[in-house]
């Protein structure tokens, strides 16, 4: 007997990432669901109670109680769901992924991971940093987000003061703590929180320190910083979407029997 699974959003970033798993059968009102799960977890739980030996139907479904999953109504998942989604959609995009959360969760889902929570808490601790009236002659010059910057700043042809590098620094120094404790974080997340952190090591932090040297010593302009910052913000937006369907195919692809 095979199921499908209640899936889950595969990241902070990602609103609403939903698989089902599995053909559809005579049980397809049925899908296997287990909180704060990744995408992955089902494929990866099923080839643990492959590898013990429990390939027929009864064996598979009493491994998989055994890990906490369980089998539940897909109609009423789906309709939930939907529900939550929509409610969502009425949110400005910064508050929508918390919404759709609660929002589950107050029916019965909880599909938020301890990664994810962390990361979001993260998040919001970065955010309120970048409120700091110690760290504006820095951020007015150039948001903390990089989706923030405008046409004008993307123009601006001005160098760094001494104000402005002062103000930088320290908000470099406070941000960068709260990175370091989000790569842990991801390092200790599901697949796509592991690809994502192997990328923010190996190329969006290189790229990071590359562009706020150069604008330290005044061999780049506002405008030609913030274009750089928004360029890296859309290469590891790329990089995310990429990966995420990657771990898509992985979750789709049929466990090969050994």
């Amino acid at each position: 007997m095979k199921f499908r699974v209640a899936s889950r959003p595969s990241a902070v970033s990602v609103l609403f990432s939903f698989l089902l798993i599995g053909p559809a059968t005579a049980q397809s009102d049925k899908v296997w669901f287990k909180p704060k799960t990744y995408p992955e977890s089902l494929k990866l739980d099923k080839g643990m109670c492959i590898d013990a030996g429990l390939k027929q139907d009864t064996q598979m479904t009493t491994c998989l109680i055994q890990k906490g999953w369980t089998l539940v109504d897909q109609s009423v998942f789906d309709k939930n769901q939907k529900q939550c989604m929509e409610k969502a959609k009425q949110m400005p995009q910064e508050n929508a992924r918390k919404t759709f959360l609660a929002c589950m969760f107050d029916q019965g889902w909880d599909l938020e991971t301890e990664t994810e929570h962390e990361l979001t808490t993260l998040s919001a601790e970065f955010d309120s940093l970048c409120k700091k009236d110690e760290y504006r002659p820095y951020i007015e010059k150039s948001p903390c987000n990089a989706r923030n910057i405008t046409l004008e700043q993307l123009s601006d042809t001005t160098r760094i003061n001494e104000q402005q590098k002062q103000a930088m620094l320290a908000f470099t120094k406070a941000t960068d703590d709260i990175v370091n404790r989000i790569e842990d974080t991801q390092k200790m997340g599901g697949m796509l929180s592991r690809k994502m952190y192997e990328y923010l090591v190996s190329t969006l932090k290189p790229a990071r320190d590359g562009y706020r040297i150069d604008l330290v010593q005044g061999k780049l302009t506002w405008g030609e910083y913030n274009q750089r910052k928004r360029d890296a913000v859309a290469q590891e937006a790329i990089f995310r979407q990429r990966a995420t369907q990657e771990i898509n195919e992985f979750v789709k692809t049929p466990i090969q029997s050994k």
